[in-house]
């Protein structure tokens, strides 16, 4: 094994800081999503997040980046199935 340059050094350890903080948010979006009255924030909080933060989430055991992408279907699916119903519900003059 070669030993590791400095600069390699410098962006692991930067990394492997950032790592708890990645499954900390991980966990935190796939709560909000799971939540339905809170999928639409969960949704959008992990579109926005995840491709930001990829490269640290491919750095976490293979449940992360999992739990990251289930949370964030599971968030977007129900907020769309909510916006479908309340479409319908709109269409026939319920009062």
């Amino acid at each position: 094994m070669n030993p590791e340059d400095a600069a390699a050094y410098q962006q692991r350890s930067s990394r492997d800081q950032r790592l708890p903080r990645a499954q900390r948010t991980i966990v935190w979006i796939f709560i909000f999503c799971i939540v339905p009255c809170l999928a639409p924030i969960g949704g959008i909080w992990g579109l926005i997040w995840y491709p930001l933060n990829r490269s640290d989430v491919k750095a976490l055991p293979a449940l992360y980046p999992a739990l990251c992408k289930i949370g964030i279907g599971v968030g977007l699916g129900q907020t769309i199935l909510f916006a479908l119903l309340a479409f319908i519900y709109s269409l026939t003059g319920a009062r």
